[in-house]
């Protein structure tokens, strides 16, 4: 960057600054970015995180993808998020997550959500728990991974066997 200016005396004053270096970086963020995104599409993967002092929270793109919504259709916020959960399990989910703030231990629980479009998802979360030093919880990171396709593999399993013993009977 460069920049002349008139001082008001006839003498100019030019300023110069490399910037290849940020421009550099800059580049690299925005590959990683592209990267990050792609293993999230790519493992059926949402990144997500909660402040819950604030209430605020960040969900990747791929998170939004799993609700099937955008980032300008929702605001990223718990009680957001338990909009999408099937109603059959809210409140184990709800429950689930004050043990886990309560007793400081990390999140790895099964449950369904419902994409904006009514079609249901099986959704594998963890997540980790930060507290301050009082104890109080201050955020969760975690995951959420659709395995909808593992359900089915599963139930067609199941599903096989009943009818194998049937027939064995």
């Amino acid at each position: 960057m460069q920049s002349i200016t008139d001082l008001g005396t006839g003498n100019f004053f030019i300023y110069s600054e490399d910037i290849t270096e940020r421009i550099q970086n800059e580049d690299m963020l925005k590959n990683n970015l592209e990267i990050l995104t792609l293993g999230e599409e790519i493992a059926s993967l949402g990144y997500f995180e909660r402040n819950w002092q604030t209430g605020i929270g960040f969900w990747s793109s791929g998170f939004f993808k799993l609700l099937g919504e955008t980032h300008e259709t929702v605001d990223c916020t718990h009680e957001e998020f338990t909009r999408y959960v099937h109603p059959e399990d809210i409140q184990r989910i709800e429950d689930y997550i004050k043990t886990s703030l309560k007793n400081h231990t990390d999140l790895n629980t099964e449950f369904r959500l419902i994409q904006a479009n009514g079609n249901v998802l099986h959704i594998h979360g963890i997540g980790r728990n930060f507290y301050d030093e009082k104890g109080n919880p201050l955020k969760t990171i975690g995951t959420f991974q659709d395995i909808t396709n593992q359900k089915k593999a599963e139930n067609q399993i199941k599903e096989n066997e009943a009818k194998f013993r049937s027939y064995v009977d």
